[in-house]
């Protein structure tokens, strides 16, 4: 199992564990020290909440090949099951065996066997973070609206944006959906409960600010990394592909259809044929950077990873003065929104994108400001000035 998978399966199951101690034994959280060691796979995991300086044992102290300055004392105690030996003693700690009726161990489980990306992992088990803050155990009897009520009232009073918490009730309804098919359980929460959306604004790159850029790889044609990360970035605004996608590209995606070169390739994320006839799309642009890279037996981009690539368009931005934050999905977004303002119909866009629901793409057609002056233009061409 990935390092990183059980950590942040550590960091789900830690909640209230120190908590609740401190408030059995009267203690405050300050004058106390949670030292747990835990054996997963033959690998030994430490996780300790407090100043390791105020932890005394009555007997000699185990021996620990890490220094404590090594010691990550971010993490809170794990509540998993581990054994540890300290002097001629035997301290042996664990949580219940499998509780079938239990939804988090039901949806924790769901998760880690999941043949989903690690990014999505650990987006869900984010989730399931929040809902061990929020209650240790949720019995699927007790999975109903007023809990689903409860807990939208926790996320809300922690600060958490409307969006992030209709986020963490999408996976929930994800894993609730399982269960039912699953046959764990019988009624459905959300039959009642609506998970709300606010309309958030799509960052994106006009002419001008795609022009800068252009501009500036061609002034250094030299790099290397960083010049790839770039070009990615404009194949990305010139057809509209997610970064898992472009990731993915190879040579045996283009075809020859009607001897014009197109793309064609499942979308990692819906499964959906995207079909890009890279020809006529912002004039052949996403073709000639792709002929750059005539990589064979493997992806044509070679792109760090998508946190990274991230932190180098925001060094790029500030580079070039373009004040907005902007991320590689952000390419995605200005594609869709450079061709509704070239005229090209929602449903022609819905199928470049490869959006399943014409509503995903609908949220790209709002009036923005460039779309409301052009069209007030061509309405003084046509003569139309009484409308104006």
């Amino acid at each position: 199992m990935d390092s990183k998978l059980i950590k942040s399966q550590m960091d789900c199951l830690v909640g209230n564990f120190k908590q609740n101690i401190c408030r059995i034994f009267g203690v405050s959280e300050d004058e106390f020290t949670l030292f747990i060691q835990a054996n997963i796979e033959g690998n030994y995991y430490i996780g300790v909440n407090g100043n390791l300086n105020n932890l005394a044992l009555s007997a000699p102290a185990m021996p620990v090949e890490t220094s404590p300055s090594a010691v990550e004392c971010s993490v809170e105690a794990s509540l998993i099951p581990f054994s540890a030996s300290i002097g001629d003693s035997h301290v042996l700690m664990d949580v219940p065996k499998d509780n079938q009726e239990d939804f988090l161990l039901f949806m924790e489980r769901e998760i880690c066997h999941s043949g989903n990306s690690e990014s999505t992992r650990l987006n869900q088990l984010s989730t399931l973070k929040n809902l061990y803050e929020f209650r240790r155990s949720v019995l699927f009897t007790e999975l109903d609206y007023g809990l689903l009520y409860d807990f939208k009232m926790f996320m809300t009073e922690k600060g958490l944006s409307p969006n992030t918490i209709a986020k963490h009730f999408k996976h929930i309804k994800r894993y609730v959906n399982i269960a039912i098919n699953k046959e764990r359980m019988s009624h459905y929460p959300f039959r009642n409960f609506k998970i709300h959306q606010v309309e958030t604004h799509k960052t994106s790159l006009n002419l001008q600010e795609i022009e800068t850029i252009e501009k500036y790889r061609e002034e250094h044609p030299d790099q290397t990394e960083f010049g790839e990360m770039i070009d990615g970035f404009l194949f990305s605004c010139y057809t509209g592909m997610r970064y898992s996608d472009i990731c993915r590209l190879t040579m045996q995606h283009f075809q020859t259809i009607n001897r014009k070169r197109w793309i064609v390739m499942p979308t990692h994320k819906t499964g959906t044929v995207i079909r890009i006839p890279l020809y006529l799309v912002f004039e052949g642009k996403g073709l000639a950077i792709a002929s750059k890279y005539r990589r064979r037996g493997g992806p044509i981009f070679r792109l760090p990873s998508n946190n990274k690539v991230n932190r180098l368009l925001a060094v790029l931005m500030e580079c070039l003065g373009i004040r907005k934050h902007i991320t590689f999905h952000s390419a995605r977004h200005t594609n869709a929104t450079l061709l509704l303002y070239k005229g090209v119909s929602i449903t022609t866009v819905q199928k470049l994108l490869g959006h399943k629901d014409i509503k995903t793409t609908q949220v790209y057609s709002a009036v923005t400001d460039m779309t409301l002056v052009k069209e007030l233009k061509e309405a003084k061409k046509r003569g139309r000035r009484g409308l104006i």
